[in-house]
C-alpha cells in the first residue's frame, strides 16, 4: 500500500529500487506512449533487467492496459475492496499512478 501511494514520487521515493523505477518509467510509456517509444527509457529498462524479465514485464503492461480500457468502454466499475485512501488517489490524479497502473 506504501508504494502504491508513494507513485507519483517514485523517482525520489526510498520505497522504490532503481529497477522499479525503470519498470515504472517503461510502464508510463506503454500507457502513454507506446507508439514512439523513447530510446532512452528502453536503455534504462536494459541497465537492470534481462530480455525475458522485459517481455515479462511488457505482456503485463499491455495486458492491464486492455483490461482497464475493456473495462472502461463496459463501465465496469473499480473492485470496492480497494482502500478509499487509494480510491482517493487515484480519482485526484492523472499522473505516473494512474499511467503506471494502467487506468488511463
Amino acid at each position: 500500500m506504501d508504494e502504491m501511494l508513494a507513485l507519483n514520487d517514485s523517482e525520489q521515493s526510498p520505497l522504490f529500487s532503481e529497477m522499479d523505477r525503470a519498470a515504472l518509467a517503461y510502464a508510463q510509456e506503454i500507457t502513454a506512449n507506446n507508439r514512439y517509444m523513447r530510446r532512452s527509457v528502453k536503455a534504462r529498462l536494459k541497465a537492470v533487467m534481462t530480455d525475458a524479465e522485459i517481455v515479462d514485464l511488457t505482456i503485463a503492461c499491455c495486458w492491464h492496459n486492455f483490461m482497464n480500457r475493456f473495462n472502461h468502454c463496459l463501465d465496469i466499475e473499480m473492485d470496492t475492496d480497494v482502500p478509499e485512501e487509494l480510491v482517493k488517489l487515484l480519482e485526484a490524479t492523472s499522473g505516473p499512478t494512474e499511467l503506471a497502473m494502467g487506468l488511463t
